[in-house]
């Protein structure tokens, strides 16, 4: 949203947005944390007690603040924690494209092309996809 040039496009966007970060669920913020720690803290337990010699903690915590942010911004959690899967493909995204975000940002040619709309066009996610941003989209 924040390198989108088209004002209608930005305020829709804008628009459906709001809900989330306008802080009237605050108040089931501090619930809503002991509910998604207390599930961290079981999908711990229900690895040790399976014999997982390895855990990946840094996966987990991913999934849960994945889990925690989904059902606090949109109402209902992903369920990555849950799964043990990274449902949308949201991490291996950021794996991947998170490290060129600054090239779009500081590179006003670049950011040009990426975030014009011929560009977003032939290839921007959409709702139809059956992976990564796309899926969530859908």
């Amino acid at each position: 949203m924040l390198t989108m040039i088209d004002t209608p496009s930005h305020d829709k966007r804008k628009a459906r947005l709001v809900p989330a970060f306008s802080g009237k669920n605050v108040a089931i913020l501090e619930t809503k944390l002991d509910e998604w720690l207390a599930a961290l803290v079981q999908a711990i337990r229900d690895k040790i007690a399976k014999g997982e010699e390895v855990m990946e903690i840094g996966v987990l915590i991913q999934y849960f603040q994945l889990d925690l942010i989904s059902e606090l911004s949109m109402g209902k959690p992903w369920g990555d924690l849950k799964a043990n899967k990274d449902h949308f493909g949201y991490l291996e995204m950021n794996k991947h494209f998170l490290p060129a975000i600054p090239t779009y940002l500081y590179l006003p040619p670049v950011r040009w092309i990426f975030m014009s709309s011929w560009f977003l066009k032939l290839f921007a996610p959409r709702p139809t996809d059956t992976e990564g941003l796309g899926l969530f989209l859908g």
